[in-house]
């Protein structure tokens, strides 16, 4: 599949090594910042979030995001530990995602995670309950797209029905991603638009009446 990410397939210790100094000299010049907060020690992040100084791993290969994120981690930061327990809450590691139940998006869940971490947490407890853990479900532009309308409608979502309706999509998140690909819109905007616009679309699909009401 076009959007499925590669995997590492090697070390890469130099790399590694070089990344943790990077996190190194960056945890230097960062200001202190208060611990985590809130259920599962998840930090929060307000919806106008500061930039991210990590968000440089956005221009790595994913194999090199992969490895940043794992070196992240291994420093104690913030951001990367907040995503680790949120994927880890519905049995989810950040990994090679040809595996099931493994996550290899960073950049797409860092960016859902920036919106605000419990849109990360609505996102994955959605698909999980929906198809549970293939590496389809997980990623990016289903990712981005769900976590775009958990953001915008959050509030005025039922996730029960949210769940069933990705449950009809045929095939599933592969279904709901060939649906997304085939949208006229798909040559204007990211494939993630596609999905979210898609999304909605069978959230809002007009419903038979009620049987008995025509009897």
């Amino acid at each position: 599949m076009n959007d499925q990410l590669p995997i590492p397939s090697d070390p890469f210790a130099e790399e590694l090594s070089s990344l943790r100094r990077r996190l190194a000299e960056l945890e230097a010049r960062l200001p202190h910042r208060a611990g985590p907060a809130g259920d599962g020690g998840v930090p929060p992040l307000p919806r106008q979030a500061e930039p991210d100084p990590y968000s440089k791993a956005h221009g790595l290969h994913p194999k090199k995001q992969l490895i940043d994120y794992e070196a992240r981690v291994a420093a104690g930061e913030p951001v990367a530990l907040a995503i680790k327990t949120i994927a880890g809450r519905y049995g989810w590691q950040v990994g090679d995602s040809h595996r099931k139940a493994y996550i290899a998006a960073v950049e797409a869940l860092e960016h859902v995670y920036q919106l605000d971490a419990q849109v990360l947490d609505d996102t994955l407890a959605t698909l999980t309950d929906a198809w549970g853990h293939p590496s389809e479900a997980v990623h990016a532009p289903i990712l981005r797209g769900l976590g775009m309308v958990l953001n915008r409608h959050g509030d005025d979502v039922n996730r029960s029905f949210l769940v069933e309706v990705l449950r009809r999509f045929p095939d599933g998140p592969r279904g709901l991603l060939a649906t997304a690909r085939r949208s006229p819109s798909r040559k204007k905007v990211r494939l993630a638009n596609c999905v979210a616009h898609e999304i909605v679309a069978a959230y809002n699909a007009p419903r038979l009446p009620d049987w008995t009401a025509e009897a």
